[in-house]
């Protein structure tokens, strides 16, 4: 139930107020048009402000992925240069693995008390 203010209340109760129905319909429809017309504004600004947002992203967005690809270039060239320079160096012989083996052997008992 909706209440009415006092003083419209007391108006309508001693009859000062007369209030014909196409005079609400008018108001109903003046009403309704200013509130359509204030709901395309807004959607308006809404869509203005959504759209500088992405501008604003896209911006921000493609300077990142200039520098991100900027240093992801520069990581391969050191990358490809720590390669070629891998490929030059001399390999190792397997009888160094072969006498780390043999050097471990002794502190195997170690092993054997801290399983059981």
């Amino acid at each position: 139930m909706v209440e009415l203010p006092k003083d419209v209340f007391l108006n309508l109760v001693s009859g000062c107020i007369c209030v014909t129905g196409r005079q609400v319909q008018a108001q109903v429809k003046r009403t309704k048009a200013r509130f359509d017309l204030l709901k395309v504004d807004t959607m308006q600004k809404v869509d203005l402000l959504v759209a500088s947002h992405c501008n604003m992203y896209s911006q921000v967005l493609a300077k990142y992925q200039s520098a991100f690809l900027l240093t992801f270039e520069r990581i391969a060239r050191r990358l490809t240069a720590v390669a070629e320079s891998i490929r030059s160096c001399q390999y190792y012989a397997f009888s160094a693995v072969k006498v780390l083996i043999i050097l471990r052997a002794p502190f195997s008992y170690l092993t054997q008390i801290a399983v059981i």
